[in-house]
């Protein structure tokens, strides 16, 4: 299990930064070994939402259709970071297992929000990322646009999903 060492330390940060720092002190942040190379010499990253793979399509072309985007944004030079929640560690950049499990599980993966990250990682569960929750964490990670499924939303204005992610504005680019 995870220690507090393991929560009270961020696994890697690009910049020292007091707010990213408190912000990520009790969240467990897991970076895949593209991710955090990408994010130490600031190469490009795009954060990706992952309730499209658990909600938004049945197995297995949920998982075959991650993979073919995460492989589309590498041949352009561009390390992928789908970001998901797997035992109530936050995955920031998933391979090939994860998004495998996270696409097996489906609709029994919780589908997470802002406002749901704190009890879904208290309680060790698993989920599937929003758009409010990946642009969170991707901002933790310090990533600076997150690829989403915004144009798809019922409540959409200027590219935001203003219900549930009114304090992400401004922070990171969406496309």
């Amino acid at each position: 299990g995870l220690g507090l060492s393991a929560l009270a330390t961020p696994v890697f940060w690009r910049e020292a930064s007091e707010e990213r720092f408190i912000m990520t002190r009790f969240l467990p942040l897991s970076y895949t070994p593209e991710v955090a190379e990408a994010l130490r010499i600031g190469g490009p990253l795009v954060a990706l939402e992952s309730t499209i793979i658990s909600h938004g399509m049945p197995y297995p072309q949920n998982v075959q259709t991650a993979q073919e985007v995460e492989n589309l944004l590498r041949e352009r030079g561009v390390t992928p970071a789908t970001i998901g929640i797997l035992d109530g560690v936050v995955h920031v950049g998933m391979g090939p297992q994860q998004l495998e499990r996270l696409g097996k599980l489906g609709l029994a993966c919780k589908k997470v929000s802002r406002r749901d990250l704190a009890a879904v990682v208290a309680a060790r569960q698993n989920g599937a990322t929003t758009v409010s929750a990946t642009m969170m964490i991707a901002h933790l990670a310090g990533a600076g646009v997150n690829v989403c499924s915004l144009f798809r939303h019922p409540v959409v204005r200027d590219g935001w999903d203003w219900r549930s992610a009114p304090g992400c504005r401004g922070v990171l680019g969406c496309i």
